[in-house]
């Protein structure tokens, strides 16, 4: 089965869709909304149309990838400390 081009961020229109967002990030349509109506992802209203810049999902990638990288760090102290105390 043949995969589906992903384009790298820089290759991504400086304005998006809604639906090339959703696209890039891999998720719902829905799922975008509920970010950008939480204030998670900010977007701009352009004509009725919602769009989100490049920068901005760029930043919000960064940001899942450092708790993502915080959380697995977290886990591994929590392991640690789980093999330290049963070692007495």
């Amino acid at each position: 089965m043949a995969t589906k081009y992903q384009p790298t961020l820089q290759e991504l229109p400086e304005l998006m869709t809604v639906h090339e967002a959703a696209e890039y990030l891999r998720c719902t349509r829905p799922k975008l909304y509920s970010l950008m109506a939480d204030g998670t992802l900010p977007s701009h209203k352009v004509q009725g149309s919602r769009l989100i810049s490049r920068q901005q999902l760029q930043d919000y990638v960064a940001s899942t990838e450092v708790k993502k990288s915080v959380h697995t760090k977290l886990q591994e102290v929590v392991e640690e400390i789980a093999k330290e105390g049963g070692a007495d």
